[in-house]
């Protein structure tokens, strides 16, 4: 499943995910798949358990972007019914 990192303390030891099902994760530096700082805003895939998530690997650079500062997104291409649900709504506006 893919979402975004909302927040992550790296002392504390966990941070939370908010998946694309609308739900929110807990997980902890074990569950990273790599040994990476995520911040948030991070876009990761990863494994969902019961309200945990594991095997988090990010698919979408955490260097900020010169211009804002902010973490770089990266472009999801829509598929499936993400993908119909913009092409209806933008045929039907015309």
């Amino acid at each position: 499943m893919r979402g975004t990192v909302f927040h992550y303390d790296q002392d504390q030891d966990y941070g939370y995910i908010n998946g694309i099902d609308g739900k929110r994760y807990i997980f902890s530096r074990d569950d990273l798949s790599q040994q990476e700082t995520l911040v948030r805003g991070t876009l990761v895939e990863f494994q969902p358990g019961d309200g945990t998530a594991h095997d988090i690997v990010a698919v979408a650079s955490t260097t900020p972007s010169p211009s804002t500062g902010q973490p770089r997104q990266a472009v999801v291409p829509k598929t499936g019914l993400l993908r119909r649900l913009d092409c209806g709504l933008i045929s039907g506006a015309r």
